[in-house]
This record gives C-alpha cells, sequence and structure tokens, in this order.
C-alpha cells in the first residue's frame, strides 16, 4: 500500500518527465535517416546503435508514425554500448570484434543471459543475413562475429548506417582487407549526468522540428 498508494502517486511527474527526456532523443536519432522512398526497397542495416529496444527495433513503429518511409528489412548487427572493429572480409562479409561483449547496457541480457551461453561456430540464418559467431568469452558471451550477405555489401539493395552523436549517419564498409573502429554509441539510458541528459533533450527536440520540415516540404 505505501509503493502503491503513496510513493507512486509521488513519483508519477518524475517518471513522465524521463520518458519524455528519453523518448525525444530516439525519435530524434531514428528520424535521422532520410526520408528517401528508394528506402522502402532496401534492407536498412544498422551497424552499431546503443541498444536494440528502443533505437532500432522502433525504427519501423516511429517512422511509419511520422509518415516517413520505411526500410524493406531491418537488420541491427551490434546493438550495445560498445566499441567496434570492423574489418571486410571479402565482397559480401564483414568481421566485427566488440572485445566488450555484445550483452552489454541496460537492456543487455533482455533477451539472452548467462543461462543460455553461446558458442563460437554458432550461426544464424535470416532472410538476407547470414551470422556466425567466431569468438565468444569463456561465460559464452559473444566478442565476435561475421556477418554476411548475398549481394555485396556495395549493392544498392543495402543502406548502411551507423551511430553517430544521437544521429545515424551514413556508413560505407572499408575495402576488402581493410578495417575500421567506431567508438561505443551512446544513447539516453548510457546517459547518467542530469546537464547532459537535458542537453540531449534539448538538441533532440530541435532536430525533431528540421526533420519534420524535411518531411513536410
Amino acid at each position: 500500500m505505501l509503493i502503491h498508494f503513496v510513493l507512486a502517486p509521488l513519483m508519477l511527474p518524475i517518471s513522465a518527465v524521463l520518458i519524455l527526456l528519453a523518448g525525444e532523443p530516439v525519435k530524434s536519432a531514428i528520424l535521422s535517416i532520410p526520408p528517401d522512398p528508394q528506402l522502402a526497397e532496401q534492407d536498412l542495416v544498422v551497424v552499431n546503435a546503443p541498444d536494440y529496444v528502443f533505437t532500432v527495433c522502433e525504427i519501423w513503429a516511429l517512422r511509419r508514425l511520422e509518415a516517413f518511409p520505411t526500410p524493406r528489412r531491418l537488420r541491427g548487427l551490434v546493438t550495445a554500448p560498445v566499441a567496434l572493429d570492423i574489418t571486410r572480409v571479402d565482397q559480401h562479409s564483414l568481421s566485427l570484434r566488440f572485445e566488450q561483449g555484445l550483452f552489454q547496457g541496460s537492456t543487455g541480457e533482455l533477451f539472452r543471459g548467462p543461462s543460455l551461453p553461446m558458442s563460437a561456430g554458432d550461426r544464424l540464418e535470416v532472410a538476407g543475413m547470414s551470422v556466425e559467431l567466431t569468438e565468444v568469452t569463456a561465460k559464452g558471451e559473444p566478442t565476435a562475429a561475421t556477418f554476411r550477405f548475398p549481394v555485396p555489401l556495395e549493392d544498392r539493395s543495402l543502406r548502411w548506417v551507423r551511430f553517430d552523436d544521437g544521429l545515424f549517419v551514413p556508413f560505407d564498409p572499408p575495402p576488402i582487407g581493410e578495417s575500421v573502429q567506431l567508438e561505443a554509441a551512446r544513447g539516453p539510458l548510457e546517459m547518467t549526468d542530469l546537464s547532459e541528459i537535458v542537453d540531449g533533450y534539448r538538441r533532440a527536440s530541435r532536430r525533431l522540428e528540421a526533420f519534420r520540415a524535411t518531411r513536410d516540404r
């Protein structure tokens, strides 16, 4: 009774404000993907993102709500706040190394926890992409994987983006044999300083207005 009838009503305004502060940056990131009608015929490949639940999974729903084009398919490669080392293996494949582990961040173990360890060599096949784990920790947490596509990575059927400073920006796969590094993606759930959270909300609000104006032109 103390929690539900006393504390919960007092916390409601704070909870509502926190949802607003986190929600605007998420919408801003998702709408930063250009409103290009060609996206409807492409697979959107998100190379990195702070998390899957909010920053990637919501792409379809929020873009439909805002009348923005949505991708044919959506593929999130590494959706955790970890640094990436990306190497082009061949014309069709990328090798991604994330030494901090895949199940990091506030939602890292939402879909798979320590009770379900993984092994090097485990494979996943989905439409338009396959994944093979190449390295795991002693506890079975993935730290490297190879992602293979049935078409060359430069094919026009693929739209590549990466997360950078609260936005999704274009990503160009490196040439065969070369590597690129990406810093850990940070979203609103990774921010702990109130001034940083408020600043992120204000920037996101300004960006949202600009994105909507672009759509309406």
